[in-house]
Formats: structure tokens, sequence, C-alpha cells
């Protein structure tokens, strides 16, 4: 999967989004550009953070916007 550079915090770590609350998981990152990092280690589908957050922590809760 391929997602913008500063969805990705702490080196190998994003948000999810799961049951409304937020969720810090580990990715494994394949490559990485100036703009762009491909990685696994995520199902298809889930819904990733690609916005940068201040002050998230794991289980806040989260209103999405499509």
């Amino acid at each position: 999967m391929k997602i913008g550079r500063n969805a990705v915090f702490n080196n190998n770590e994003v948000f999810t989004v799961v049951d409304g609350k937020l969720k810090k998981e580990e990715i494994n990152i394949l490559k990485l550009d100036a703009k762009t990092v491909i990685f696994k280690g995520l199902d298809e589908g889930r819904t990733i953070v690609i916005e940068p957050l201040i002050n998230a922590r794991d289980g806040s809760p989260v209103e999405l916007r499509r």
C-alpha cells in the first residue's frame, strides 16, 4: 500500500480508526521517497489517518470526514 509520508510517525507507525477510536499500528516500510511511503502490514480496507495529528493518543475518539 502507498500513503503520504506525513501520515507516518515514530519511523514506522500510523494511526488507524477502529470503532470510532484511534489505534496506533506498526507498519513494515518497503520504500520511502520524499513524499510517499510504500508499506505492508495492514489489512486492505483499513481506515488510515493521513493527516498529521497533534496530541493524538491510542483510543482517542475520532469523527470521520469523507
